[in-house]
Formats: C-alpha cells, sequence, structure tokens
C-alpha cells in the first residue's frame, strides 16, 4: 500500500497484501474490512495479483468514515482456508 496519507472519499487507493503462498486455486480470496466505530466486518473482492498476493482498489465510499480501518485477508484453498495477519491504515476527514 502507497504511504501518502488516505482521505475520506478518496478512491482507487491500491491494497496489496503479500500472502507469500500461491493462490492460483484459491476460490475465495476476500479483504475483511472493519471500519472505524463498525462492529461487523464488511468483505471487499480482492483479485490474485502476482501470485502469492491479494490486490483491491477502494471503491466509491469505501473510505466513508475518518478513522482507522483494520483488514484481514480470507483465503480459501483446496488444502487450507484462513486469515492473514491484521493490518491497518489511519482515513483522515477534512470535515472535521
Amino acid at each position: 500500500m502507497a504511504t501518502k496519507n488516505i482521505y475520506v472519499g478518496d478512491v482507487g487507493t491500491e491494497i496489496i497484501v503479500d500472502v507469500r503462498v500461491p493462490l492460483d486455486t484459491a476460490s475465495i480470496h476476500v479483504l475483511e474490512v472493519l471500519k472505524p466505530g463498525a462492529t461487523e466486518k464488511v468483505v471487499w473482492e480482492a483479485e490474485v495479483y502476482k501470485s502469492t498476493k491479494l490486490r483491491y482498489l477502494v471503491q466509491e465510499g469505501g473510505w466513508s468514515v475518518g478513522g482507522y480501518y483494520r483488514f484481514q485477508g480470507y483465503i480459501e484453498l483446496p488444502t487450507w482456508k484462513g486469515h492473514t495477519r491484521t493490518f491497518g491504515v489511519f482515513v483522515h476527514d477534512l470535515s472535521k
């Protein structure tokens, strides 16, 4: 992920998670996102990128509130299913 600041309303922010295992046979590959103040995760459909990575470009409404967003990749392979490490980013809100 880029090191620039992220702001509410930004579109196209690239999120890349390297899971370090080939994902060619993955039947599910998503990012589970917990937005600031939320109690339930939302799911962003990630693409397989360069064989071992998940890639997602943030869509309109993705960065909907300011604060700390927590992410976790979720993958299902024929012989394993589970989550990646949790990571996060801070999204700035200029309206406050």
